[in-house]
């Protein structure tokens, strides 16, 4: 017989947090714009407010797909349909910079200098399939 006081049924209905992996999205994606918040302060340092504003206003939309393209809140989305946003501002980003730095020749650069990009889309090979509710089952 179950008391009124039992934790049966408390502990049945309680749904795991999954506190780390959320850290894991939130933390990855924004260390991974942190680099365009030290080009919002040296622009801002240099005198060149706009494109200061223009790249907070960046980082300001990278951190809203960040929590809006969340897994947790798209459960049964697979991964590769939820960081192509994040990656198209990321991607924006650095052509953004790029240019209003002078361009590719005025900063000594290639296209090839850009290869890197290849090895931050590896993630989509590596987790893309993947479902935040697939986390789920493993879960005791």
């Amino acid at each position: 017989m179950a008391s009124k006081y039992s934790t049966e049924s408390a502990v049945a209905n309680v749904q795991p947090r999954r506190t780390g992996e959320k850290l894991g999205w939130l933390g990855g994606w924004t260390g991974g714009f942190l680099w365009l918040l030290v080009f919002v302060i040296l622009r801002f340092a240099q005198g060149y407010f706009i494109q200061g504003f223009i790249a907070l206003g960046i980082f300001a939309l990278a951190m809203t797909f960040v929590f809006v393209f969340a897994p947790w809140r798209w459960p049964s989305t697979r991964y590769y349909l939820l960081m192509p946003p994040p990656f198209a501002v990321f991607l924006g980003a650095v052509c953004w910079v790029v240019w209003s730095l002078g361009g590719l020749k005025e900063n000594g650069l290639a296209w090839w200098h850009f290869l890197w990009i290849i090895a931050c889309m590896s993630p989509f090979v590596t987790v893309g399939a993947r479902r935040w509710k697939d986390g789920d089952a493993r879960l005791p």
